[in-house]
């Protein structure tokens, strides 16, 4: 067989795999049917000032990023060669903290058409987190994965 038609047969396997939990609309739910709380906002200990001044719970973003975002972007962000993209170094974590976040709530969808370097799979709207888990995810991946 030859080796290219054998790394995209393998490719599309390994896609299957990881795919299968990238939190696609409808996934695993009934239509209409929001997911649970998640496990990072059950967990939050304590009231700390959030970004407006407000109180907020104190969130873990490396707990809420590996519960949503680590199975496509992977752990150390580097996402998966032309399927997810890597967040390490992208200039959406580096650049403006609201439009990170508005990646995080619409997903894929609010990005320029004309984005460099587009992948395979889209990224799922996240717009189900609370304010709370997104503020701590934008924070997390900022100091984990920009410049």
């Amino acid at each position: 067989m030859n080796r290219d038609v054998l790394r995209r047969k393998l490719t599309a396997l390994v896609s299957v795999i990881v795919l299968g939990g990238c939190g696609r609309e409808g996934h695993g739910r009934a239509e209409g049917d929001q997911p649970a709380a998640s496990p990072a906002a059950a967990a939050a200990s304590a009231v700390v000032s959030g970004r407006d001044g407000e109180q907020t719970p104190n969130l873990d973003g490396s707990r809420v990023y590996q519960e949503h975002c680590a199975v496509c972007h992977m752990a150390d962000g580097r996402g998966v060669p032309n399927m997810q993209p890597p967040i390490v170094g992208s200039p959406y974590v580096a650049g403006d903290e609201q439009k990170l976040a508005n990646v995080i709530r619409g997903g894929s969808a609010v990005l320029a058409a004309d984005r460099p370097n587009p992948v395979a799979n889209d990224m799922p709207p996240f717009g189900y987190l609370s304010n709370e888990e997104v503020d701590a995810l934008v924070d997390y991946v900022r100091s984990a994965f920009g410049d």
